[in-house]
């Protein structure tokens, strides 16, 4: 008789533990993370795709970068009557981290998903944002330059490649903290500011 009703509880104690798990399986799953894509609406730089089912937006915030990586340099390259390059240049704060968090009931909220927004000095028709996933850099824009190189702490050129309208794509290197970026604008003029690889 003992053996029995240990069994008996044996079974129901696993029947019960089988049904919480199951029961609670949606809320230790996370979602999954969306990513941004180019916008074909004029008015946006960039839209964002879900990759998960999400009941809203947790939470959004969008804050002007207040140390050395929010500045961004306007170069003026120019040559001068004797031939030998001048260059003028002019720094101002112009980069706002933007942070999205997404949520739906029972399950656990995304990963963070950053935009790295860069103003650029002549107009917000020459907005630009990037994000990075892995190796790969994205910076989005429209119109807004003729090539981007990047750059590693020490100065090596990681990659230069012509802009594309919409979405541009770069390699990052492994290992590194930060890029920096190089817009080039036209024949004269470049913006240059520093990325956070995440």
């Amino acid at each position: 008789m003992k053996k029995i009703t240990f069994l008996l509880t044996a079974l129901i104690a696993f029947s019960c533990v089988v049904y919480c798990l199951a029961a609670n399986s949606n809320a230790s799953r996370k979602l999954k993370k969306p990513v941004f894509i180019a916008s074909n609406e004029a008015s946006k730089i960039y839209d964002i795709k879900a990759t998960d089912n999400y009941d809203s937006i947790f939470s959004y915030k969008m804050e002007l970068v207040q140390d050395e990586m929010g500045d961004v340099t306007v170069e003026l390259h120019d040559v001068d009557t004797n031939g030998k390059e001048r260059i003028d240049s002019v720094s101002y704060a112009g980069v706002y981290v933007e942070k999205y968090v997404f949520h739906k009931k029972g399950y656990e909220d995304t990963d963070t998903l950053y935009a790295w927004r860069v103003q650029l000095l002549y107009g917000i028709e020459n907005e630009i944002m990037l994000n990075n996933e892995g190796t790969t850099l994205k910076i989005f824009g429209k119109n807004y330059g003729k090539n981007v190189s990047v750059s590693t702490s020490d100065g090596i050129i990681a990659k230069e490649k012509a802009i594309t309208n919409g979405v541009t794509e770069i390699s990052i290197p492994t290992g590194v903290e930060y890029l920096n970026v190089d817009i080039k604008y036209d024949e004269q003029k470049h913006y240059l500011f520093k990325y956070p690889v995440r």
